[in-house]
């Protein structure tokens, strides 16, 4: 069986490949501003994520100001530096193993 013969729930051909088969990382971003209840949203959705044993043991901090991104930029990989740095807003995930 391929990926193409499984059953999609409903999903449309367009929305299927929106979430599986098209899906990237974000390389570059605008100077747009993301609102908190833009972030709000996303975290909504991302709440509803499978979880072993329903443990929700997801954290999000969020990093919204400059300085905080400079500070966190000196401790990433060489790569993620400079993307993280022209973000507008950037979420650390992290895990609560208590």
């Amino acid at each position: 069986m391929t990926i193409v013969d499984i059953e999609t729930q409903g999903l449309t051909d367009e929305a299927f490949a929106t979430l599986f088969t098209e899906a990237h990382t974000a390389h570059s971003f605008t100077e747009q501003p993301v609102s908190d209840e833009t972030a709000d949203a996303i975290y909504e959705l991302l709440k509803m994520a499978p979880t072993e044993m329903n443990t929700q043991p997801l954290r999000v901090t969020w990093v919204r100001s400059r300085e905080a991104r400079e500070s966190l930029a000196e401790v990433m990989n060489e790569g993620n530096k400079a993307k993280t740095l022209a973000a507008p807003l950037t979420a650390i995930l992290s895990m609560d193993t208590n």
